[in-house]
């Protein structure tokens, strides 16, 4: 049974990338730097050029990240990563919650650690070739801080208390982690202002 599910699950991740690359290419296949006749004298020639341009680039580069990121999680499945990962935070703590926090945010900095040289080509290379970048290495490396604080503080907290739900109820767990995460998703907004 437990190779089903192994199966299974490697199946889904395989599957559901390949469908959003069959996806994204039909998308940008569409993509011409020619202004369609229905939008001349609305929007300007230069400007929809250039957003094909950018649109095609982002298009190229997802589909390098999203590549190295499935063959990631495909070695982390097949080479045990993530028992691994869990033996490690086991060996701090063996209570549940602190042990799954712990888990779950090596493996979220991890892959944000693997993900930096992406997203300092993506701030830096991609978006500054067609004049959207702003961000200097200090606003970089702050917003990447605050992410880690928000990440922490907000994922740690609604994460520990959906390992509490299924804890306590096991087999209402996800109606608990639904109502908490809709009511998270619906205050969020409104309530909390962005670092």
């Amino acid at each position: 049974m437990a190779k089903l599910i192994f199966i299974l699950i490697i199946g889904i991740i395989i599957l559901n990338y390949l469908l959003n690359r069959v996806l994204e290419y039909l998308n940008i296949s569409r993509c011409s730097t020619t202004l369609p006749s229905e939008l001349e004298g609305i929007y300007s020639s230069e400007k929809y050029s250039k957003s094909q341009k950018y649109l095609i680039v982002n298009y190229r580069f997802a589909l390098l990240t999203d590549t190295f990121d499935i063959a990631i999680i495909l070695l982390m499945f097949f080479y045990q990563g993530f028992d691994y990962v869990n033996n490690i935070a086991l060996g701090f703590t063996q209570n549940y919650i602190l042990s799954a926090l712990l888990f779950f945010g090596i493996l979220m900095f991890a892959s944000d650690i693997i993900g930096i040289p992406f997203d300092i080509y993506d701030t830096f290379v991609i978006e500054k070739r067609f004049g959207f970048n702003k961000t200097t290495a200090n606003t970089f490396i702050g917003d990447k801080l605050k992410t880690y604080l928000l990440a922490a503080i907000l994922g740690g907290g609604i994460l520990a208390l959906i390992i509490w739900f299924y804890h306590l109820t096991s087999n209402l767990f996800w109606l608990y982690a639904w109502i908490l995460v809709s009511i998270f998703m619906y205050l969020w907004p409104c309530s909390i202002p962005l670092l």
